[in-house]
């Protein structure tokens, strides 16, 4: 049976691992190279990829929190006795959150490659509507 640093040991090479995985991925579907984006079965290797690794990452992050609570608990303690220390931890706190929040309304989206372009179709009482797809050219 591994020992508790063993564990923790083999969730940092996971979690690691995983990390590295969904950031490649990430910044390969953002960055679109063209040689990846001619094979669409790649794409959607890479999308499933990126998606399940960022669970697993996720699910391995609270893990990892978890089995360090104490430490975690026994930092927060000493550095809340030195209040310089403590602000430095706040100023983090609130950065995580200002970039959080500004990349979510401040980044704009990305069009899709597809648009929604609704067309009205007469007929005698002009009640009927239909919704097609467009591609972009």
């Amino acid at each position: 049976m591994a020992s508790k640093v063993e564990k923790k040991y083999y969730l940092n090479i996971l979690l690691g691992i995983m990390g590295l995985v969904c950031l490649a991925t990430g910044i390969i579907r953002d960055t679109r190279p063209q040689v990846v984006y001619q094979i669409s079965e790649i794409l959607w290797v890479l999308k499933n990829l990126h998606l399940w690794t960022g669970y697993l990452c996720t699910i391995l992050l609270i893990i990892h929190l978890l089995w360090n609570w104490e430490w975690i608990q026994a930092m927060t303690k000493n550095i809340g006795k030195v209040r310089g220390k403590m602000w430095m931890a706040i100023a983090c706190v609130v950065a995580g959150i200002i970039f959080c929040v500004g990349v979510a309304t401040l980044v704009p989206a990305k069009k899709s490659q597809h648009t929604s372009e609704k067309i009205t179709m007469q007929n005698t009482d002009n009640t009927s509507e239909a919704t097609k797809i467009v591609g972009k050219s």
